[in-house]
């Protein structure tokens, strides 16, 4: 099912992507943005813009098709994260702001991705005759959580690695190296995992 393993390399360098992110958001709102205890308050915002938010990209989907608003969701969002960086640090309303705006598309990957899953089940069981619907969910929710325990892997020994210390005064260097982190290396993979979905073959 050659669909089926495009969408799951997508889903799979997508959550890559997140999780390093997510891993990282607090430390960087906290040491970088010096936002204090506001942190916690960015995450929430970020979710619920992306459940207020959701409706517009379905219906978005059904004008266009589930995979091209799937990468223009992450391209919105890619643009956005890129003035993550040169935010003015100790202002809470720009991050704020922010938040609201990269967070539109938080819901979009699971959603579209979730019923393009549904999708290639669909195609699977009209070419074999079989109903396997479990197996593609099973390599779909363990996809999905290697991406996951991947990225929190990754992301905090190459922050230790660098010398970042969460309990220490941190120097430009390793303050850079969180912010390399925690947006660019994201944005770099969320691009990339929208590039075999963009001439998805299912409509």
């Amino acid at each position: 099912n050659h669909p089926f393993r495009r969408l799951l390399a997508t889903s799979m360098i997508g959550g890559l992507a997140g999780s390093i992110n997510v891993t990282l958001a607090v430390l960087f709102f906290v040491h970088v943005m010096r936002i204090g205890d506001a942190a916690r308050l960015m995450i929430l915002v970020y979710f619920v813009s992306g459940i207020v938010a959701l409706p517009f990209w379905v219906w978005l989907s059904g004008r266009t098709s589930k995979h091209r608003a799937l990468c223009y969701a992450g391209c919105w969002g890619c643009a956005w994260f890129l003035a993550a960086p040169f935010l003015p640090p100790g202002q809470v309303l720009p991050i704020l702001l922010l938040n609201v705006v990269t967070g539109f598309v938080m819901a979009v990957p699971p959603t579209l991705g979730g019923s393009m899953a549904a999708d290639v089940i669909d195609l699977d069981t009209l070419e074999s005759g079989t109903g396997r619907a479990a197996l593609f969910i099973s390599l779909w929710s363990m996809g999905s959580k290697m991406a996951v325990a991947f990225g929190v892997g990754i992301a905090l020994p190459l922050l230790d690695l660098f010398g970042f210390d969460p309990k220490a005064t941190n120097g430009p260097a390793e303050l850079w190296a969180l912010t390399s982190l925690y947006c660019f290396v994201p944005i770099v993979l969320w691009l990339a995992s929208l590039v075999p979905i963009w001439n998805f073959p299912i409509t």
